[in-house]
């Protein structure tokens, strides 16, 4: 992945991680549920680093989505 890429994607991230914060102390101030804990930007980011660093899943694919896959590289759309 390109740094800058990855530089987007974290800074989405952390967009993310403020909003969730949010979210959850507006959930905990209710006083009607569990109180949840807020999320930590930086352990997120580890999770993220960690995803990226790991083999990826292949997901079996059909022979329809091959064709599928063929035409539309073939119009220019994929």
């Amino acid at each position: 992945m390109c740094d800058l890429a990855y530089l987007l994607l974290v800074e989405q991230l952390e967009r993310q991680v403020i909003a969730d914060r949010q979210i959850v102390a507006t959930y905990n101030a209710s006083g009607n549920f569990e109180e949840r804990p807020l999320p930590n930007f930086y352990e997120v980011r580890q999770q993220f680093d960690a995803a990226l660093v790991e083999e990826p899943n292949l997901i079996p694919v059909s022979v329809a989505d091959l064709e599928q896959m063929e035409l539309r590289q073939a119009l220019g759309v994929a």
